[in-house]
């Protein structure tokens, strides 16, 4: 009877412990609160030169454009998109960075990329870095939406360079 009651005590003590260290992993694993925050960050030549987070650009003035984007991959996409000129938000980091023929990659959470010039960046209101469609923010790739920020190109029709899930401006 002893030896039962030993082999249950040790039995208990060693769930104890297995429970213990399974919260302690899931602890020390857990994903940290600003994993899937909205930022966007701007650089050049490998350095950060700015990190907005999604209040900070709902923070600047906006501009809502009617918009219907084709897409050859995904269903044609139309509504008000609500956003801040891609020009804008770069002057406000640095007014020279938009002088001189330059590039500007936009790049996405999932590896997507898109190439804009100085000149169409300029073009006023052409590309805009929207937050909102239809008055309702866009969602992240996690709930089925196409943001928490995206890009919208006012003079292109056709949605391959609508960057979604954008998280990175770079500029060379």
């Amino acid at each position: 009877m002893a030896k039962v009651e030993l082999k249950s005590k040790v039995i208990i003590y060693i769930i104890v412990v297995l429970v213990g260290m399974t919260a302690i992993l899931a602890l020390l694993n857990r994903p940290s609160e600003d994993l899937h925050a909205a930022a966007l960050t701007v650089s050049q030549d490998g350095a950060d030169l700015h990190t907005f987070t999604l209040e900070e650009i709902k923070a600047l003035p906006s501009v809502s454009v009617e918009k219907s984007i084709v897409s050859s991959n995904h269903a044609d996409e139309s509504g008000v998109f609500t956003g801040v000129p891609l020009h804008d938000l770069i002057k406000g980091v640095d007014a020279n960075l938009l002088t001189g023929e330059r590039r500007f990659i936009t790049r996405a959470e999932d590896g997507y990329a898109s190439v804009f010039t100085t000149r169409e960046v300029l073009e006023p209101d052409n590309i805009i870095i929207v937050y909102d469609k239809d008055g309702q923010s866009l969602g992240s790739y996690e709930e089925g939406g196409t943001g928490p920020l995206r890009i919208v190109i006012q003079g292109d029709p056709f949605g391959n360079r609508s960057t979604k899930y954008l998280k990175q401006i770079e500029i060379k």
